[in-house]
């Protein structure tokens, strides 16, 4: 299974375990199913799509995007992604990053997916190298269309995530490396955060 692998070759603890319908990975890196809600879980999409089956029955046919989240409502997770207007700027420049959420909610009583529901995630606190990012003495927070605006003034490698707090108080998150080589920074995108965890 090429996510056991990754996860050996990368020395993050796991485990999986076998409910009879299917292997299930229930912990990665210590986020353990059931740890924050009675839903809560590991839960994979492949190319955007969410499969209805475990993973060791997903046959990759090779090139897919597999992501990892950890499913802090099940279904209902909102899986986030962070975008970036530029992959590359100028110390001093402007970046805005959006934040994008889409949900496949499931019908228990039809036992079957609907169709995707995509949302911008607004109010989330877009954080830098793991700390709240302020401009002017106030956090930066992703507006009603998912929106924000960064700006590096030190070349340099960052990372960059966002998350916000359910009414649960259960947080809610994407993760995204931006970089600096000169005066230009640069990004590339990370995994899921807790909707999942990088």
């Amino acid at each position: 299974m090429p996510t056991v692998r990754a996860l050996l070759q990368r020395g993050i603890s796991f485990d999986l375990q076998d409910y009879g319908w299917a292997l299930y990975i229930a912990m990665i890196g210590g986020d353990r199913e059931f740890d924050h809600r009675s839903t809560s879980g590991w839960m994979y999409r492949v190319n955007g799509w969410l499969p209805n089956y475990g993973c060791q029955a997903y046959v990759l046919k090779g090139g897919e995007d597999i992501l990892w989240y950890f499913g802090t409502y099940g279904f209902d997770t909102w899986v986030t992604k962070i975008q970036s207007d530029k992959t590359s700027v100028q110390t001093g420049q402007t970046v805005e990053v959006t934040l994008e959420g889409v949900v496949t909610p499931y019908s228990w009583s039809g036992d079957s997916f609907g169709p995707d529901q995509r949302k911008f995630i607004a109010n989330a606190t877009i954080y830098v190298d793991g700390k709240p990012y302020e401009m002017e003495g106030q956090a930066v927070k992703t507006d009603e269309n998912g929106k924000a605006v960064l700006i590096f003034n030190n070349p340099g490698t960052y990372k960059v995530s966002a998350e916000r707090f359910t009414g649960e108080g259960l947080r809610e998150g994407h993760r995204r490396a931006l970089g600096a080589k000169g005066n230009r920074v640069h990004g590339r995108e990370g995994l899921c955060g807790r909707c999942g965890r990088q």
